[in-house]
């Protein structure tokens, strides 16, 4: 992907530390050199010049028809909250195509905006489609996301129809129009029905907007350039401020094509299981467009019901399911899975949106081995800015700890963040890739922090910073260490908060921790320093060693004297009956910080002496 396709990256002063790699021309030299951009090391996995492979220039409306071709009465959504209603293809083009219609009755035009907030409803997926259909731009918008900023995010949007799931308003519904900000509101149904109720004031009931579309006709495609923003995503925030994430058509198909050539099993005659919400890139890739581009047919649930995974996965027996360690954690300690519960029919799991570590990561492994799942389950790694999955891989592509390797045709690295070399395999420094599935660019107030993230290297071509410290091993593998947003220093000193986790969670009675850092405030009632953060310790334990958190404090203190830095002091632990969580699956960081030291019911604080 080189510079010039990127009409937002501004070539000069793209980043003030040029990244470079040693200069061997790896086509004239058979040796290995050290280096993974030259040496390609993933690429013994895959068959010889699958990453020289085409990928067609296809929106996402060109690759729906294209799949559907000869199997137009195939059956690709199953909606289990409307009693489990079958969808063909036939069915959603018809949907999607009516969609359309509607909105082209509202005079919209390529490149006009609009809003959607939705769980995974057949309809709002229909609209993903209807609007690649038209060439709009659709910005995604979170469910979780306070009615404040729901406002915010519509106001720098310029949408000018605003699609809000039935479930999901959470105003006042006399109120509507103003606590949205948008021309039109359009009601989509929710999980449960295809249709909506009639109480909401000044918005428009979706039978009544597909009703506009009834005597419009939309014979043209339109055809999105290969570098033409077609979706807004925004990032989860769950380490800093949310970002919108300018994504186009062709990223999602070239995403759908790498993993078809990566050997994810896709596929006609499967079923998927769709968990993750479509609003989020990992859930409206992985968990919807791939399986419904290959062919596959993808029962839908209420995504944000987490703690229900273990009764879907039941219920539903699906092959293939994209999900979260939260989901994973969910399915392992569920008393519906007993000690021959049978869960064979599962073989591909990729679980993404926050990391595990190799001991998670070995447990859930012997789990799914246990119950007859053997290979069915690793980690993958992912993002926002290049719409989902990045690296993954079953069986010997993917060993305890590490998140698989590069997608067929993507190039990943690690290099030093202060001078810019590369460096050698299992040295950790931070990560970047090169991939035609990576953004345009930030939307909007975070265009400026662009730059932080696409940035120049010398082979000319602009690679993705997602911001992870990782190493990579001579297979190609990569382990995740820390995200660069969750270190902090200490009088100068940097903190890696993963690599203490490893420490803590090594006690025995520990099952999870999260290590954040926290400016204190002078309200804090301790001796703090107000000018600099100081490590906090959220934390659950087993049930044998609730009562005995004191002991489990001296215990970590203990552990950490002997193996982290001198300069690493535990200011205070915090023990909770659980850890807060996303909705997208990953732990809630920003949520830790700003509760900071605070007590509550579902916790119990203890502040150690801090010198």
């Amino acid at each position: 992907m080189k510079v010039k396709n990127l009409e937002i990256v501004n070539k000069k002063g793209l980043n003030e530390v040029l990244y470079h790699s040693p200069k061997i021309d790896r086509q004239t030299s058979s040796k290995i050199t050290g280096f993974a951009s030259i040496d390609k090391p993933w690429l013994k996995y895959y068959k010889e010049g699958i990453d020289k492979t085409e990928i067609p220039n296809l929106s996402l409306y060109e690759a729906l028809i294209e799949s559907s071709k000869n199997h137009l009465d195939d059956v690709i959504f199953v909606c289990a909250d409307r009693n489990n209603k079958e969808i063909t293809y036939r069915e959603f083009i018809e949907l999607t195509d009516k969609i359309a219609a509607s909105l082209k009755a509202l005079n919209l035009k390529p490149k006009d905006n609009i809003s959607s907030t939705f769980k995974d409803t057949l309809e709002g997926i229909a609209l993903v489609f209807a609007k690649s259909k038209l060439g709009l731009i659709e910005h995604f918008i979170d469910p979780s996301n306070s009615t404040e900023s729901k406002k915010d995010l519509l106001e720098n949007s310029n949408s000018k129809v605003y699609f809000l799931e039935e479930d999901l308003i959470d105003v006042d519904h006399d109120n509507i129009k103003n606590n949205y900000n948008a021309e039109n509101i359009v009601i989509l149904p929710n999980l449960g029905s295809s249709r909506v109720s009639n109480k909401y004031k000044d918005t428009i009931s979706f039978d009544e907007f597909l009703s506009y579309g009834n005597s419009i006709e939309v014979d043209d495609i339109y055809k999105y350039k290969k570098d033409e923003v077609s979706s807004i995503m925004y990032t989860g925030g769950s380490t800093g401020k949310s970002k919108g994430v300018m994504l186009t058509d062709y990223i999602f198909v070239s995403k759908y094509y790498r993993e078809m050539l990566s050997d994810w099993k896709w596929g006609r005659g499967r079923k998927n299981l769709c968990v993750l919400p479509g609003i989020i890139a990992f859930g409206l890739s992985e968990g919807i467009i791939s399986p419904l581009l290959a062919g596959e047919t993808t029962t839908l649930v209420d995504c944000l019901q987490i703690a229900k995974f273990p009764e879907y996965i039941l219920e539903q027996k699906p092959q293939d399911v994209a999900c979260s360690p939260i989901h994973i954690e969910f399915l392992m300690n569920s008393p519906l899975i007993e000690e021959n519960t049978d869960l064979s029919f599962l073989e591909m799991l990729p679980c993404g949106g926050d990391g595990m570590t190799k001991e998670s990561d070995e447990k859930a492994r012997k789990f799914f081995e246990k119950h007859g799942a053997k290979d069915s389950f690793a980690q993958g790694c992912g993002f926002t800015e290049s719409a989902g999955a990045f690296c993954y891989g079953l069986g010997d592509k993917n060993l305890p700890g590490y998140m698989g390797i590069p997608l067929a045709g993507n190039i990943s690295a690690v290099f030093d963040p202060n001078t810019g070399e590369e460096l050698p395999y299992n040295e950790i420094g931070e990560w970047a890739v090169l991939t035609d599935t990576a953004m345009l660019g930030y939307y909007g107030e975070a265009s400026h922090l662009t730059k932080n993230a696409l940035k120049m290297h010398d082979d000319g071509n602009i690679w993705l910073h997602p911001g992870d410290m990782v190493h990579m091993n001579e297979n190609g593998q990569i382990a995740m260490h820390d995200r660069t947003s969750r270190t902090f220093n200490i009088t100068g000193l940097k903190v890696y908060p993963s690599t203490l986790e490893l420490f803590i969670n090594s006690h025995p009675g520990v099952k999870k921790s999260v290590l954040t850092g926290v400016k204190l405030t002078e309200n804090s009632n301790t001796i703090a320093i107000t000018d600099q953060k100081v490590p906090i310790v959220n934390l659950t334990l087993d049930e044998q060693y609730k009562g005995s958190e004191e002991s489990v404090a001296d215990e970590i203190d203990a552990i950490l004297k002997e193996k982290a830095p001198s300069y690493i002091k535990i200011f205070a632990y915090i023990f909770r009956d659980a850890l807060p969580f996303t909705n997208r699956g990953k732990i809630d960081y920003s949520r830790l910080e700003s509760e900071g030291v605070q007590t509550g019911l579902d916790k119990k604080v203890l502040i150690r002496k801090y010198n």
